[in-house]
């Protein structure tokens, strides 16, 4: 039951990234906050609200909205300095400031709303930041905003904290108006450092690996079936490989802006995509080019779901290449890492007949979690 709810969350919130700057004397925080960001019942089912419904909520509406954002950010976030004194902190929702509210526009066309924390530096040592909510998503911080190439990151994980890289000293101007990186068309940067292009592999391909293992369990199962057909590793490694190019495709036309994001039509063939190749299992008896046509277009989709979760940050990162090429990387290498987990299980089963049946098994299981995800999702 546990296997099956994992596989079932449409919209959960995972990271939430923000960007931190000082002028000296204080620090300015701009958060990129999901409106489900601290609901306490949240519908695990439900998929992710997209920008116009902002536009559809009444002022009372939006009030409730900041007052519920307001709270996950007291209740998580806490600044403090080297001896463990608070540092109180104002908050603020800048997307109001015009007549009409202009929300963060992102590739998911995901509803969001900017809060921007302002406090003051420590009087001396550096200035820490603490997620006091065990229940909290991690957050992705970018600590040099103004920097295109830097890679300053921080991570900051529930109950933990970090130390924010600003010294206390006079200001020497006052902080202009700042949006977070995703509202806003990234600057191709004139010169990049070697370290900070690294800094974004390296972030990147972990982003992608991560996706898969431990996140994607819809994506496992995927390659858990493809395997389930043959399990000659040179097959599979080339269909993997087909697989990876096919949603390469759709992921970058997606971040890129030319495939629209339809989560609630995509979601659905995924699952569906999971049920066809278990089920394909049980029949085909050889690889056939219908079977690789079948995975190339499964991929195509699969891309399409990828880019409503990877996307924003892609997009965010400046480095739409390098992001993109790191993030399919690291998603190979987690099929690779399915691939050969599946190959060691059944390398050890020597009785062939057994091998069969237990293939059999598996891609019946999987082709009925597969149908069952599919009209979860429809519904």
């Amino acid at each position: 039951m546990l296997f099956c709810s994992l596989l079932l969350q449409a919209h959960v919130v995972q990271e939430i990234p923000a960007k931190v700057r000082s002028n000296g004397e204080r620090l300015e925080m701009n958060i990129l906050m999901d409106v489900t960001s601290g609901d306490e019942n949240p519908d695990p089912y439900a998929p992710q609200p997209q920008r116009d419904f902002l536009y559809t909520l009444n002022e009372q509406q939006h009030q409730e909205l900041r007052q519920k954002l307001r709270a996950f950010v007291e209740k998580t976030l806490s600044f403090v300095d080297e001896k463990g004194g608070e540092l109180k902190y104002e908050i603020s929702f800048p997307d109001y400031d015009s007549i009409t509210p202009e929300f963060p526009k992102m590739i998911s066309n995901g509803a969001y709303v900017t809060v921007r924390l302002q406090a003051p530096l420590a009087q001396s040592g550096k200035t820490r930041l603490k997620n006091i909510n065990r229940k909290s998503p991690y957050w992705w911080i970018n600590t040099n905003p103004e920097d295109e190439t830097a890679t300053d990151f921080l991570y900051l994980y529930p109950e933990e904290e970090c130390e924010l890289p600003f010294v206390r000293k006079v200001a020497t101007k006052k902080f202009e108006p700042a949006k977070v990186a995703a509202q806003s068309e990234p600057k191709a940067a004139e010169t990049k450092s070697d370290s900070s292009l690294w800094g974004y592999f390296l972030y990147f391909t972990g982003d992608g690996f991560a996706h898969v293992i431990p996140a994607g369990w819809d994506h496992i199962l995927f390659i858990m079936a493809l395997c389930l057909f043959s399990l000659k590793w040179k097959p599979l490694i080339h269909q993997s490989l087909l697989f990876t190019l096919a949603h390469s495709i759709t992921l970058g036309l997606g971040v890129a802006g030319y495939l629209p994001q339809m989560p609630q039509i995509i979601e659905p063939i995924i699952a569906l995509s999971i049920a066809w190749l278990a089920v394909e299992n049980l029949f085909l008896k050889k690889l056939s080019k219908w079977r690789i046509a079948t995975i190339f277009l499964f991929g195509l989709v699969h891309g399409m779901g990828f880019a409503s979760v990877l996307g924003d940050k892609i997009q965010a990162s400046g480095h739409f290449g390098l992001a993109l090429f790191a993030s399919n990387l690291g998603v190979e290498l987690a099929q690779i890492c399915v691939i050969a987990a599946m190959l060691l299980l059944f390398c050890k089963i020597k009785n062939d007949g057994l091998s069969d049946k237990l293939r059999r098994v598996l891609s019946m299981l999987i082709a009925v979690i597969g149908l069952g995800v599919f009209i979860q999702r429809l519904l």
